[in-house]
C-alpha cells in the first residue's frame, strides 16, 4: 500500500492539531442540516452523535455540495459497516483485534479504493472486482482478517507500478476527497466514532436514510428557488 496510515505521525487521532486542510472554510452557503437535523442532540445516543460529529467534519470540507456531501457519508458508513463486520468474524475465531484501529484501515480502505479506482482504467478496476468475488472467503481467515474493501483495494494496488509519478497521482486523487481531508486535517472529530462504532453500525441504514431525506429535501427547495442552478458534479 503505497500509503500505510492516512494519519501523519503528528496528526494522530486524539490528539493533535489539524492541518490547514480543514480550516478556513467559509460557511456554507446553503444552509446544510447536519446529521439528524431537527433531534435535540440531548436526546440522540452516543453513537449517532459520534456519526454526527465525524460528519460534520466532512461536511465542512464539501462545502456547498449536497450530492458530495451523501456520497463521501456513504463511504464513512460503508467503512463503520465492514469494520463492525471485521470485529464480528474476529469474535467467532476468538482474535483479539484493536477496533479503533480497524476502523482507522476501513476507511482508509474507502478513500484509497476511490483513488486507485479513479487512477486505473475501468477494465482494471472490472477485474480487479471479479478476482476479489473468489478471494473474499479466504481473506476473511487471514490473521487479522480481510474485508471486501482491503482485498479489493489489495488487487486494485497489484495493478500499480509503485514509481514517484504514481504515487503523486494517487496522492492527488486521495486529496481530492472530503472524507480523507476531514480524516488528516480533523482526526479528533473521527474520535468518538472510534469509540461507538460498533454500536452505531446496527442502525446505520436508519442514520443514513434521515441524513439523505434532509439533504434530498435541500436539494428540491434549492432547486425550486433557483432555478435551472446546478450543483458542482462529483
Amino acid at each position: 500500500m503505497f500509503y500505510g496510515s492516512p494519519f501523519p505521525p503528528n496528526q494522530q487521532p486524539g490528539g493533535a492539531a489539524p492541518s490547514p486542510l480543514g480550516q478556513g472554510v467559509p460557511p456554507m452557503g446553503m444552509g446544510v442540516p447536519p446529521a439528524g437535523a431537527g433531534v435535540p442532540a440531548a436526546s440522540k445516543p452516543p453513537e449517532e452523535l459520534a456519526f454526527a460529529e465525524a460528519r460534520a467534519a466532512i461536511k465542512l470540507e464539501c462545502r456547498d455540495n449536497v450530492p458530495q456531501l451523501m456520497g463521501e457519508t456513504k463511504k464513512l458508513s460503508v467503512a463503520v459497516l465492514e469494520a463492525w463486520d471485521l470485529m464480528l468474524v474476529a469474535g467467532r475465531r476468538n482474535l483479539e483485534l484493536n477496533p479503533v484501529e480497524v476502523l482507522r484501515q476501513e476507511m482508509q480502505n474507502q478513500v484509497m479504493a476511490y483513488a486507485l479506482m479513479r487512477f486505473l482504467p475501468d477494465e482494471t478496476n472490472k477485474a480487479a472486482a471479479e478476482a476479489c468475488a473468489a478471494k473474499i472467503p479466504q481473506a476473511m481467515q487471514e490473521n487479522p482478517p480481510v474485508g471486501k474493501a482491503g482485498l479489493f483495494v489489495r488487487e486494485l494496488e497489484s495493478h500499480v507500478k509503485d514509481t514517484p509519478r504514481n504515487q503523486a497521482a494517487i496522492k492527488e486523487w486521495l486529496l481530492s476527497q472530503p472524507l480523507f481531508r476531514a480524516m488528516t486535517g480533523n482526526p479528533q472529530a473521527f474520535a468518538n466514532l472510534e469509540q461507538h462504532y460498533q454500536e452505531c453500525a446496527p442502525k446505520m441504514n436508519q442514520i443514513i436514510q434521515s441524513a439523505n431525506e434532509s439533504l434530498t429535501s435541500l436539494l428540491q427547495q434549492q432547486s425550486q428557488l433557483r432555478p435551472g442552478a446546478q450543483f458542482r458534479p462529483l
